[in-house]
């Protein structure tokens, strides 16, 4: 690489300063401050005198990016609007870069394609959602080329496309398109597997990941298709809840207690699925998530989790109940009957529960709507 004469270096160096800037304000989540930072390199640097080496184009090209990604955040209809005419600019700036010379140059295209799909998934449109598919392929294309193991970033990001994509697809409520979700979620899950346990950002794109794989496969299992083997689809789901659960788990005894959200609604989501297909793991899930005697870091102390168990008890109940289907001399009713007193025995440790680690008794579960 030729050296930059020292007006050259000046310059860049002020537009990575203008550039630290708007990281700074965007962090503390001050946008407009953000923008103007971003602004001010962006003028820096396509002022180059003569053509701009590569590393430049790249920084012009990221800057770009970086003001896309601020004014997505504010979601308006004109905000995203001008964030994907940042984003256009960025892919054409970054497609400029001799892309087989340095993996750093495929990584920020692949990161520019990724968060433009974001802007147009936020559009909210049948045509900018479907753009917004494209564009998670496209990153996914440009991505998948790279060595995943030589930065952390570049698996993130492969799998943040792949997550994202998962998600666009399960809101287009196409049929066909749901498999395609489970099977995205699932390539977004074999990617940041071996640092869930030990990076965050990993753990959150898996458990956004299982989030969609479980709501996919929760539409198969209520889709009547003779391809659908349910028992291979449950066993599928409860795996899911089951792991995602643990992870939140070990997290929440680090002392991060950000994941506790998805945390609910994979809780929510574990209990009707047993509840509907395999209530005899009931009362044993319900108590391995709340029960701090039988699962060290158990969310015994989270009011939501109690509350979804209360209704997850009751309604396994009302099921085993109807039409009198605990009927003694009847068959399966010794299994049945030995369902309905796990649920009491664990109805009866909750209360224990709560009387030790929540202010107050949780309150009625609320019916969803």
């Amino acid at each position: 690489m030729t050296a930059l004469p020292p007006d050259q270096i000046a310059r860049l160096e002020a537009a990575h300063a203008a550039l630290a800037r708007g990281h700074a304000h965007e962090s503390a989540g001050a946008l407009a401050e953000a923008v103007r930072g971003y602004d001010e390199a962006i003028g820096i640097l396509a002022a180059w005198p003569g053509p701009p080496p590569a590393g430049v184009c790249r920084d012009l090209g990221v800057a770009w990016m970086n003001r896309g990604n601020v004014l997505q955040r504010q979601e308006s209809p004109r905000a995203l609007a001008d964030a994907d005419q940042a984003y256009e600019r960025a892919i054409h700036l970054l497609n400029l870069l001799p892309l087989g010379t340095d993996p750093a140059f495929a990584n920020s295209l692949g990161a520019a394609w990724l968060n433009r799909g974001r802007a147009l998934h936020r559009g909210g449109t049948p045509a900018s959602v479907a753009a917004a598919v494209d564009a998670y392929a496209t990153s996914i294309e440009i991505l998948r080329t790279l060595p995943l193991d030589a930065s952390p970033w570049f698996r993130i990001n492969l799998a943040g496309a792949w997550m994202n994509k998962a998600n666009v697809l399960l809101g287009l409520n196409e049929p066909h398109r749901i498999s395609e979700a489970r099977r995205a979620a699932k390539e977004a899950l074999a990617l940041v597997a071996s640092g869930e346990q030990s990076e965050p950002i990993f753990a959150d794109i898996g458990l956004k990941a299982r989030r969609v794989q479980c709501d996919a496969l929760g539409q198969l299992l209520v889709t009547p298709d003779p391809l659908n083997d349910v028992t291979e689809l449950t066993a599928e789901a409860s795996d899911a809840v089951d792991d995602g659960l643990a992870l939140i788990r070990h997290w929440e005894q680090k002392g991060l207690t950000g994941f506790r959200p998805l945390g609910v609604r994979l809780f929510l989501f574990g209990s009707r699925l047993y509840t509907r297909h395999q209530p005899q793991f009931v009362a044993e899930f319900i108590l391995e998530n709340l029960d701090p005697e039988t699962t060290p870091g158990a969310f015994a102390a989270v009011g939501d989790f109690h509350r979804v168990a209360t209704e997850a008890i009751s309604q396994t109940r009302a099921r085993l109940n109807q039409a009198g289907m605990i009927t003694p001399g009847t068959p399966g009713a010794d299994r049945l009957l030995a369902i309905a007193q796990a649920l009491t025995a664990a109805e009866t440790r909750l209360a224990e529960v709560r009387a030790t680690h929540l202010a107050v008794a949780a309150p009625p579960p609320v019916t969803p709507s």
